[in-house]
């Protein structure tokens, strides 16, 4: 052993007072000596003792292992880069949102969903443990899903829906298979996939899906802490998991903490642990987190330290807060307007490695990419169907702003959200909620005029039950349904 100092190791003062008063000085008085004969002649215990020559042989205890210098070893940046290029990914079947996320949710990240209520978080998270089930022959990771509920949000029926459409999707890619593969193949090769692909879809069942969806249901903060510490043992026993869904994060931790401070070491110590089992498990997570509203100056700092939901963080980003002009308000000269920011404050920020913000942009919700590793800030727009997340029809195109829209326009007075499509005969028809609580009737020129009447008057059926829903989202569902039986 070397002649270093004992006092240049990394033990506790007190063990190293105790070496010293016993005449140990320097790693080399070690030579020769075991840990029970070190800790009878130090007075400590012999685990103690193990510890104080691990160290001393140029090791460290980390997680109930030796760490030793001979087994440190790094990763090249450019393999490092390949590996994360080729991830295998989960598809969402919004087409624009997978570009703008680099081909999907990738295994061995951590992504954060975030939006208002109403923006349809909850489904984006039920239509991605519905499609972390695609079957590998079809581009899937072909996994088990984990869908953690916090709020009780979870519709077992919208998950049947979404399940059914992902099947019947597949059972149609299945009969056109060999048209997708490569003309390069050979015909018998195309033939045995396009066999084997139609097999794998037959076998590919809404029931199948519900199945391989493992449903938690929480109900306070410790049962959280508690899921997430024995979550690596769990996927363990259930190595074909491939994503976890929590949804939300932030519900049971918002007020359940005496101080701010001590919520936010629970909350890093929570994101860390999920970070290391998104890596070494290899599987997505997906975090869905709610927003706060916090009252800003005109200089973009917080009025308060703590408005709305409970978030401590002014989290004072331009590019995903949304100003409402009806909460504006002055005073000393300074304007103050609310903003939406998403909640468990500031640090909270920093455990996901991917957040997207799900908002409304002139009555259309879209979804904004504000934080990734390697993709580049981005916005698209998407729409939420009978059967699940999906991209804007391709023939709603996008003005020099950016924003979505349609012609020949109607307005009518209405607080209403919803979103309709009739597959059989590619007719639309869009009524989506703006900033002014407007509703906009958009219609292509083909759809008539009868069909707009009975839109609205089906709209304004509805509009006096919305009341009667606890759930915005099932009477979205409602309005839905009834417009899409209109041909």
């Amino acid at each position: 052993m070397s002649d270093r100092e004992i006092s240049t190791l990394p033990l506790p003062p007190t063990l190293r007072s105790q070496l010293s008063a016993a005449g140990f000085s320097k790693i080399s008085d070690f030579n020769n000596i075991g840990p029970i004969a070190l800790s009878k002649e130090v007075g400590i215990s012999p685990a103690d003792a193990r510890e104080v020559l691990d160290l001393a042989k140029g090791s460290h205890i980390v997680n109930n292992g030796v760490l030793r210098v001979s087994n440190l070893d790094g990763q090249c940046a450019g393999a490092l880069y390949r590996s994360q290029r080729a991830a295998p990914k989960i598809v969402s079947f919004c087409e624009d949102v997978d570009r703008m996320l680099g081909g999907g949710f990738a295994l061995g990240n951590v992504y954060e969903l975030c939006g208002a209520p109403g923006v349809g978080k909850t489904q984006f998270g039920i239509q991605l443990t519905v499609d972390a089930q695609i079957p590998t022959v079809f581009g899937g990771v072909e996994g088990q899903s984990i869908f953690v509920d916090t709020e009780g949000s979870f519709m077992s029926e919208r998950a049947r829906e979404i399940a059914a459409a992902a099947a019947g999707h597949i059972r149609a890619l299945a009969e056109r298979f060999p048209l997708l593969n490569p003309d390069s193949l050979a015909t018998s090769s195309k033939e045995h996939l396009g066999q084997r692909a139609r097999e794998v879809a037959r076998e590919f069942t809404e029931d199948k899906i519900l199945e391989n969806i493992l449903y938690f249901r929480l109900h306070d903060h410790v049962e959280q802490i508690a899921f997430v510490k024995i979550l690596s043992d769990f996927l363990d026993l259930n190595p074909r998991v491939r994503l976890l869904v929590i949804d939300s994060v932030s519900f049971l931790l918002r007020q359940c903490f005496p101080d701010l401070a001590h919520r936010a070491r629970v909350l890093m110590q929570m994101a860390q642990e999920l970070m290391r089992v998104a890596e070494t498990k290899n599987i997505a997570i997906v975090l869905i987190n709610q927003v706060t509203t916090r009252i800003m100056k005109g200089d973009d700092t917080p009025v308060s330290r703590n408005m709305g939901m409970g978030s401590s963080s002014s989290m004072s980003h331009a590019n995903i807060s949304h100003t409402n002009n009806n909460a504006s308000f002055e005073n000393n000269a300074l304007s103050h307007v609310s903003k939406l920011v998403p909640s468990l404050g500031e640090s909270w920020g920093h455990a996901a490695s991917w957040r997207v913000v799900l908002r409304w942009e002139n009555g259309v919700r879209h979804a904004v990419l504000i934080k990734s590793p390697f993709m580049p800030p981005a916005s698209v727009p998407y729409t939420i169907s009978r059967d699940g997340i999906r991209s804007i029809p391709s023939h709603v195109s996008s003005d020099g702003e950016g924003m979505a829209h349609r012609s020949d326009r109607t307005t009518i007075d209405s607080t209403c959200v919803v979103l309709n499509r009739n597959d059989n005969d590619n007719n639309h028809s869009i009524v989506n909620r703006n900033d002014g609580n407007r509703v906009v009737i958009r219609n292509d020129n083909d759809i008539t005029k009868k069909a707009n009447s009975i839109i609205s008057s089906s709209i304004e059926g509805l509009l006096g039950k919305r009341k009667d829903f606890e759930d915005e989202d099932e009477w979205e569902r409602e309005v839905i349904q009834r417009n899409t039986r209109i041909g």
